[in-house]
C-alpha cells in the first residue's frame, strides 16, 4: 500500500510541476510512470492522472481567482470575467469535436520512441516562434486583448496536442506567439485554457473507465487524492516560477530542457528494450 502511495505522490509532484511548462508534462509522466512501475494497469494509469491533473487546473483557480471566478467585483469584473470564459469555451470547441471523433483512435499512437521525437520537434518550434514574434507595439500584451477570433484559432493549436506525445500547453503557447502574444500572455492563455480542458478530459476518463476498466478501490481514490494535492502544491510552485521567469525572458530555456528531455525518453527506451 505505501508503495502505491508514494508512486501516486511521484506522479503528482512531476504532473503539477510540469503541466503548465512547456517542458512536456507527458514526456516527463511517462519516464516516471515507467521507473516507478506504475504503468502496468494502463487505463487505470490513465483514469489516476486525469484526476490527478485536477489538482494543478485548481492551482490555476486559486491563483487567478479575480479573473477566472465570478464572484469578485462589481458588475464590470463579471463581465470581463464572462468574456474570457466566452473566449475559452469557444477556443476549446476544436479539440472537443475532434476528441469526440478521434479520442479512442489517437490514443492507441502513444508510443514511448513517439514522444522522445515529438518533444524535440517542438522544441525546436518553440525556438522558432521565440524568435519570430512581432514586434512589441504590434503585440497582445493581456488576454483581455485576445479577441473571440484569436481564441479560436489558439484553441484550434489543442487539436495537434490530442495526439499522444505532443504538449498541449506547448501547442498553445506556440500557436498564441505566432498570432502575436507576448510569452506572458501566451502563458496565461495557455494556463486558463488548460482548466476546461483538463475537467472535460477527467470526465471523458471516467466514462471510459467505467466501460472498459477494472481495479479501482480504496487504494486508488486514496493515491488520487494524494497525487491531486501534490500536483496542486507543485502546480503553485511552477506558476509563480515560470511567470517570474517570463517578466525578463522568453522561451529558449524551455526550449533547450525539452531537447535534453527528448534524448533521455529516446536513450532510456532504447537501453531498456536491448535489456529486455
Amino acid at each position: 500500500m505505501l508503495i502505491e502511495l508514494l508512486q501516486s505522490l511521484a506522479l503528482g509532484i512531476t504532473e503539477g510541476f510540469t503541466e503548465w511548462l512547456p517542458i512536456s508534462g507527458e514526456g516527463h509522466l511517462l519516464l516516471v510512470s515507467s521507473l516507478l512501475g506504475a504503468d502496468r494497469n494502463e487505463q487505470l494509469l490513465s483514469l489516476m492522472l486525469a484526476l490527478i491533473r485536477i489538482g494543478s487546473a485548481a492551482a490555476v483557480l486559486s491563483l487567478y481567482a479575480k479573473r477566472l471566478l465570478p464572484v469578485y467585483g462589481g458588475s464590470r469584473a463579471r463581465r470581463g470575467v464572462t468574456r474570457l470564459w466566452f473566449k475559452l469555451i469557444l477556443a476549446c470547441l476544436p479539440a472537443f469535436f475532434v476528441t469526440l471523433l478521434l479520442g479512442e483512435h489517437l490514443a492507441s499512437l502513444r508510443k514511448p520512441y513517439l514522444t522522445g521525437i515529438m518533444v524535440i520537434l517542438t522544441a525546436f518550434l518553440l525556438l522558432f516562434a521565440d524568435r519570430h514574434q512581432k514586434p512589441s507595439w504590434l503585440q497582445i500584451d493581456k488576454v483581455s486583448g485576445i479577441t473571440p477570433q484569436t481564441a479560436f484559432c489558439i484553441g484550434a493549436a489543442q487539436i495537434l496536442a490530442l495526439f499522444p506525445s505532443t504538449s498541449r500547453t506547448t501547442c498553445v503557447i506556440l500557436c498564441a506567439l505566432l498570432l502575436g502574444c507576448t510569452p506572458r500572455t501566451a502563458a496565461e492563455f495557455a494556463m486558463f485554457l488548460g482548466v476546461p480542458m483538463i475537467f472535460g478530459g477527467a470526465v471523458r476518463q471516467i466514462f471510459l473507465f467505467a466501460r472498459h476498466g477494472e481495479g479501482f478501490g480504496f487504494l486508488s481514490l486514496a493515491g488520487i487524492l494524494l497525487g491531486g494535492a501534490a500536483a496542486y502544491f507543485a502546480a503553485v510552485f511552477s506558476i509563480r516560477f515560470l511567470m517570474n521567469h517570463l517578466k525578463k525572458n522568453d522561451f529558449t530555456f524551455f526550449a533547450l530542457y525539452r531537447i535534453v528531455l527528448g534524448i533521455v525518453i529516446l536513450s532510456y527506451f532504447t537501453i531498456s528494450a536491448l535489456m529486455a
